[in-house]
């Protein structure tokens, strides 16, 4: 007699068990971090001075798992920036992530990664990388990195007209896999990856779905979470710009880490919070 097939969904996994699965010693940290601090929102600081950048930290460290920089954006960004910008992760229980989507030769994918003028792998969890390169960059960063540190492929995009494809998505992800101790997973609009250990970061989130003046497409937290299976929701200018960062940051702390538990069935649907900006944002973010 042929067993009926269950109707009932499979059971999602927990980010403590995903930390399990992952081999990647930066993952096995954020994924850990975030189950024992219920948080899987990350800021998109793009501030433009380190004093900007160090009071945002200050502001929302305690609500946020991870803080998203552009060091090349800030002006004058040393070694006390980010001497501090550690301090603070410390103080607060976050990882820094340097946004820098290194594409380039294996050589100086290098020099940017270890050298250059931020030194990046001194203060930074994790560091974002393209694929167009190949995989020429991973094997470098593979023999230089310190195994605490963590490459995210981009593997998607949020901008409107971005010229990735599926196919190129797909080739982008069975890359990762080859360096399961060097990428801790992917940047991207759902999930890429059917490795429990690999973590997705989705950026471009706001409180509703909407395509900002500068082709920036947002998504909800609960689209991101719940219903693309990504593991962090980035959000930048909702929470940058805002008069109340704080308030901000635990508004969308809320929103995912519901999302999640929605996710992994330990609570009732919220839901969607739809909320209309009062003017166009002008500058870009994520």
């Amino acid at each position: 007699m042929q067993q009926q097939a269950s109707d009932e969904p499979k059971r999602q996994p927990t980010y403590t068990e995903c930390a399990a699965h992952s081999t990647n010693l930066a993952a096995q940290s954020l994924f850990q971090l975030m189950d024992n601090k219920k948080t899987n929102l990350a800021v998109a600081a793009d501030a433009q001075t380190p004093e900007q950048l160090l009071d945002l930290a200050r502001r929302i460290g305690p609500e946020i798992c991870l803080l998203k920089t552009h060091g090349d954006i800030v002006h004058q960004f040393d070694a006390n920036t980010a001497a501090e910008l550690l301090r603070l992760a410390t103080e607060h229980q976050f990882l820094i992530f340097e946004d820098r989507k290194i594409a380039d030769v294996p050589h100086i994918a290098t020099l940017q990664a270890i050298r250059g003028s931020h030194w990046i792998s001194n203060w930074a969890h994790f560091i974002s990388v393209h694929g167009i390169a190949g995989e020429g960059p991973l094997k470098a960063l593979s023999e230089c990195l310190s195994k605490e540190c963590g490459i995210l492929l981009v593997a998607q995009m949020s901008s409107a007209g971005n010229l990735i494809t599926k196919a190129y998505t797909n080739k982008v992800v069975r890359m990762g896999k080859r360096y399961p101790s060097l990428v801790a997973g992917f940047i991207a609009q759902e999930l890429v990856s059917n490795d429990a250990g690999h973590i997705h970061m989705t950026p471009g989130v706001a409180l509703c779905r909407h395509t900002s003046t500068d082709g920036q497409q947002y998504l909800s937290p609960q689209q991101v979470i719940r219903d693309n299976g990504s593991d962090v929701i980035i959000v930048g200018r909702a929470i940058y710009e805002s008069q109340n960062q704080l308030a901000a940051a635990q508004t969308f702390r809320r929103l995912g880490w519901n999302a999640y538990l929605e996710r992994i069935g330990q609570a009732n649907p919220a839901p969607s919070i739809q909320f209309v900006s009062a003017t166009a944002p002008t500058n870009h973010s994520g």
